[in-house]
């Protein structure tokens, strides 16, 4: 039994229904026009198929390849995907080259190569921008030392959704309206009222999951129980990797306040002061202690984890987590 009004755009099933089909190119049109904020703008999408690269349907499953043409008739290449945290930067580097390998073969090539964007959405907060409030990134090729040369034609377009906190009622821009839709739809009990405008009524149509055949069904729910086992098995080993982390930071900590206090028992001094060192290095670890508990805990808040998980991991109270979290989550 699907529960959803509209299919999980971050679902396999999901989004390659609503971006992958060629019925639905006047979605993804718009879509990749108000992202990725291109001046020129796509008018005309062809698909490009695995089978017509060496690259296997395997090793490009979930990335998408649209060959467009734009306003000025310029050719634009454009890869899309929903990042997954293993290797992700590596991943997408290692997929952008595939369509300018695929150019190279060509006999009549003369070096001149086609724009390349990818762009990437990362359900998940990637360690590289954390300290970036935004949550859309442009990386291209450039001159480190002083900015001046500019290589324009290789773009990779980050978006980290978790990021994306805007309501219905801050939305002001095509590229949020979007975002909004593309995180939250699987949520909606119906269409948005600001939203109600021709073209995604028509894309809210295509994604409603009453539209959906039998054997649709059969194939959405097995792709939406494919992404929660993973995402089951990657918080498992994450929330892991964390309690042995924090393990062995509380280790470290303490082992640091023993020799303090050794230190302070080898000198020369009385033992009252010895003991007022002792205390005055065990609330510095207490302190140590917390303080990493409380960044642990605020980057799960920023993964959108559920209070008890936070808790079982960082042991912090419901008082201290109503402060991370804010009035209004409280």
């Amino acid at each position: 039994m699907i529960d959803e009004e509209f299919v999980y755009l971050l679902t396999d099933f999901g989004f390659d229904r609503m971006f992958g089909t060629d019925k639905n190119k006047i979605y993804l049109v718009d879509f990749l026009n108000s992202v990725l904020e291109i001046k020129d703008k796509i008018v005309d999408i062809q698909y490009r198929d695995a089978e017509e690269s060496e690259i296997t349907i395997a090793d490009r499953n979930g990335v998408y390849e649209y060959h467009c043409t734009t306003e000025s008739k310029d050719r634009l290449i454009v890869q899309m995907q929903i990042g997954r945290p293993m290797h992700c930067i590596d991943r997408t580097i290692c997929y952008s080259s595939f369509p300018i390998q695929d150019v190279t073969k060509s006999m009549a090539w003369d070096y001149s190569l086609p724009k390349v964007i990818f762009l990437s959405f990362l359900d998940f907060l990637p360690s590289c921008f954390e300290d970036d409030p935004s949550y859309k990134h442009t990386l291209e090729l450039r001159d480190v030392i002083n900015g001046g040369f500019r290589y324009g034609k290789l773009q990779y377009v980050f978006v980290e959704l978790p990021k994306f906190r805007l309501t219905e009622a801050e939305l002001a821009t095509p590229e949020q309206q979007w975002l909004y839709i593309f995180k939250n739809i699987h949520l909606f009990d119906n269409v948005p009222e600001s939203l109600r405008t021709p073209l995604f009524e028509g894309f809210f149509k295509e994604a409603a999951t009453s539209s959906l055949s039998k054997i649709e069904k059969i194939q959405y729910m097995q792709s939406l129980k494919d992404l929660r086992d993973y995402v089951n098995t990657l918080s498992y080993a994450y929330e892991k990797g964390l309690i042995k982390s924090m393990t062995e930071y509380r280790e470290k900590v303490l082992a640091e306040c023993d020799r303090e206090c050794e230190e302070e028992r080898k000198a020369n001094v009385s033992a009252e002061w010895v003991e007022i060192g002792n205390r005055v290095n065990r609330e510095i670890a207490r302190l140590k202690l917390k303080m990493h508990a409380i960044r642990i805990a605020g980057t799960l808040i920023e993964m959108e984890w559920s209070k008890s998980q936070i808790k079982d991991v960082t042991h912090l109270s419901d008082e201290e987590l109503s402060v991370l979290y804010g009035p209004s989550d409280a």
